[in-house]
């Protein structure tokens, strides 16, 4: 799982490019792989909200009615899936989270959730919902949806959890926490959270919102350096 948002920039897609969500997949992953450094003890993994209808919703596949089910020979009356790919949802989510439309990136993620396949797992699409909700102004979905990709995938969510939680709580005002989770980033993967100029580094991609919580915390974190 990349070290940042999926979403930390999906926009652009145009003949012979890489879609901006899997130029974020490819160049966060390139990063933890240069820049890793295995922790001498595994990250302690926070207890985060569960999920709620306020930040999640889901959807059933639609079955026939009835009226067509009696015109209809008996096998033709089947279950009707979502027909287009996770990836394409998700996408579409994430420029309606920038939009500020939250009722439509609610109803495309529960689509989403609906048609995960190989190349997009639960996990990663909570993790893209989280970093939706995080752009929506919401960090308290956000940690939800965090906390429940970290849950069916905790071992790798310890490449990305401690700098998610940084900026989400530090959007969310709880910044004693936010500091907390930077620390732990910066024990985990040295070479993009030891200081400001790697982090900033490693953060090119990320959208308004999510750098200018980073930021904030690392002017905090200088100021507090040298009070």
């Amino acid at each position: 799982m990349p070290s940042g948002p999926v979403h930390s920039s999906p926009i652009h897609a145009g003949a012979g490019t890489l879609r901006p969500w899997r130029l974020l997949l490819l160049s966060s992953a390139l990063l933890l792989q240069a820049c890793v450094t295995a922790p001498d003890e595994r990250i302690a993994l926070p207890d985060l909200p569960p999920l709620t209808p306020a930040c999640v919703q889901f959807e059933a596949p639609q079955a026939a009615s009835a009226a067509q089910g009696a015109a209809q020979p008996l096998e033709r009356v089947t279950v009707r899936a979502p027909t287009d790919p996770a990836d394409a949802l998700i996408e579409r989510a994430w420029q309606k989270s920038l939009e500020g439309d939250r009722a439509t990136v609610m109803r495309l993620y529960a689509r989403a959730l609906n048609r995960t396949d190989a190349t997009w797992r639960t996990e990663r699409i909570h993790w893209s919902y989280g970093w939706s909700m995080f752009n929506l102004g919401d960090p308290g979905c956000a940690l939800a949806h965090f906390g429940r990709a970290r849950d069916l995938d905790a071992a790798a969510a310890e490449s990305w959890l401690p700098q998610t939680l940084a900026v989400t709580y530090w959007q969310m005002g709880a910044h004693d926490t936010a500091q907390h989770w930077f620390d732990s980033a910066a024990r985990a993967n040295p070479g993009c959270w030891s200081d400001a100029r790697k982090a900033e580094g490693c953060t090119r991609h990320w959208q308004p919102k999510e750098r200018k919580a980073l930021g904030e915390l690392l002017h905090a974190r200088r100021a507090w350096k040298f009070r």
